[in-house]
């Protein structure tokens, strides 16, 4: 317990004096052993400055920044190599909750305390891992685990049951004190007699371990442990896929859920080493191997685990930033079900599992996955003051997408000049994210519907109602009005054509749409001719 208070004490206090901010996407980060990490986050004139850790050594700060409002640097620098971190920890009162809260009290009620200060925005609220009253904490549990007798790992396997949620929680990076943090709010649910709750927990320094989550009250993570292994490679997809096929084999259920639990960059890749090496970073970032999860990587896993099990993932979802792109869900669209995951980046936190499990159970048996991505997105949401998004996607209605989105692409592909500054226009008004060349499709869809309107009324509005009828839950903050549930690379200059475009040809999603065509002539790419 002192432990993990000395190691979220200087990250407070730099909280306190910086208006730290984690987010779910960041550059590898390293602190040297009792060095406070404090990444920045802070809103400038409506453009996002996103700052590489501060590394908090005694008195000074050393915190450079790098603005990624509207301008994506190529090469792979900054934000365009996941720059900045991401998963929040808020505002200064927030910070000088968590300080306050560490400074008093015994230790595991200055825990709980700090745990309350790190979650609320604002701090000083209802702690989102504490049960809300009687009535919230029981709701849809079904009998009470601790009275049930749970699997011990004894046996072959558990009794079959309606689902298991699985999480691949990687925290072998600088989230890892999170991962504390959302393993103790699954144990204000726990499993119970319909749902297995089994996460793959990686901590820095530590074994892996498979655990069965157990509703447990105390301060510490206390569920049993099924399976102890050395540290698993948590950026290698085969260790993805091996959990799932353990997970299944072990936890039999009618459905499964997937949670991807790490930093995420949607489909991006960056330039790394003295030679300037392409390499992908999309989900999953292991810092102590330097690997990570590709997105054809994801949809390879997902399409393995379909003939494993003999049908879909009922839901698969990113606890990650930036990882609601039609990109992303081109690679897994035959091999699941349901999706949830965020447009924007997700502060440091990430879901609020205690608050999303319990919506959920409260929906009843019969959920076929739906109910569970509405709950993520509402508790999702609502815990958050600024700058996040959240939505649930039902793949059923993706083939009438991706039939409007094809056709979207044709028209723009087509269009000369003249028609494509028009498109180009409708681009740079689109809700932006993270990476400034992630924008919203249905706002980007609105806007080509005004002004010159180049691409045709009866495109435009099948785009944007198969968009609408492909995403079931989204929600947004106040200041993230136009955002729609899923966003698309809509790239604002030729350089980025230039550093991402071989590799985005071979995407699922420009080969199911053609969209590869349309993004090279909005980047400007199509039309500007380079010196040699």
């Amino acid at each position: 317990m002192r432990a993990m208070i000395s190691t979220l004490l200087p990250f407070a206090l730099a909280a306190t004096t910086l208006f730290a901010q984690t987010v779910r996407t960041s550059v590898p980060t390293v602190a040297p052993a009792g060095v406070g990490v404090a990444p920045v986050m802070t809103q400038t004139g409506g453009a996002a400055l996103l700052n590489t850790p501060s590394i908090g050594l005694g008195a000074s700060l050393l915190s450079p920044v790098v603005n990624v409002g509207r301008t994506l640097p190529v090469r792979g620098e900054g934000p365009a190599a996941g720059g900045g971190t991401a998963r929040s920890l808020g505002s200064t009162a927030k910070g000088e909750g968590v300080a306050a809260a560490l400074q008093g009290g015994s230790a595991a009620t200055s825990l709980a305390a700090a745990v309350q200060a790190l979650q609320q925005p604002g701090g000083g609220q209802t702690n989102r891992s504490q049960a809300t009253g009687s009535k919230d904490q029981g709701a849809g549990q079904g009998k009470d685990a601790a009275t049930e007798s749970l699997f011990d790992g004894t046996a072959p396997k558990a009794e079959p049951k309606e689902w298991t949620f699985m999480v691949f929680l990687n925290g072998h990076n600088n989230l890892d004190r999170f991962g504390t943090l959302n393993m103790k709010q699954m144990e204000q649910v726990g499993s119970n007699d319909r749902v297995n709750i089994v996460v793959q927990w990686a901590s820095l320094g530590k074994p892996t371990k498979r655990m069965l989550i157990k509703r447990s009250e105390s301060g510490e993570v206390s569920s049993p442990v099924i399976e102890s292994l050395p540290a698993v490679d948590m950026g290698d997809a085969n260790q993805l896929y091996e959990f799932i096929k353990w997970t299944t084999e072990k936890f039999p259920a009618q459905r499964y859920m997937v949670d991807i639990w790490d930093h995420g960059s949607g489909w991006h890749i960056r330039r790394t080493g003295a030679n300037r090496s392409v390499s992908p970073m999309d989900v999953s970032w292991d810092d102590q191997t330097g690997n990570h999860i590709t997105t054809e990587q994801v949809g390879q896993v997902m399409a393995k685990v379909k003939a494993l099990i003999g049908r879909p993932i009922d839901v698969l979802g990113f606890d990650a930033c930036l990882m609601a792109m039609a990109e992303v869900v081109a690679e897994v669209k035959d091999s699941v079900r349901y999706f949830a995951g965020s447009e924007e980046l997700e502060p440091g936190a990430g879901w609020i599992y205690d608050k999303a499990l319990k919506q959920w159970l409260a929906a009843g048996p019969t959920d076929d996955g739906a109910a569970l991505v509405k709950a993520l997105t509402d508790t999702f949401v609502k815990a958050y003051g600024s700058a996040v998004t959240f939505s649930g996607l039902d793949l059923a209605k993706w083939d009438a997408f991706v039939a409007a989105a094809k056709n979207l692409a044709a028209e723009i592909a087509g269009l000369d000049k003249n028609g494509i500054d028009a498109v180009r226009k409708a681009a740079r008004g689109t809700e932006r994210y993270g990476f400034p060349d992630y924008g919203d499709y249905l706002h980007f869809v609105q806007l080509l519907g005004k002004g010159a309107r180049v691409v045709s009324a009866p495109v435009l509005d099948a785009a944007a109602r198969t968009l609408q009828e492909l995403v079931i839950a989204h929600g947004s903050s106040k200041d993230r009005p136009n955002s729609n549930g899923l966003s698309v690379w809509l790239p604002g200059d030729a350089g980025l054509w230039r550093t991402h475009g071989k590799r985005y040809l071979e995407l699922a999603w420009n080969k199911l749409t053609g969209w590869g065509e349309a993004a090279k002539r909005v980047s400007g790419a199509a039309f500007s001719v380079r010196k040699r």
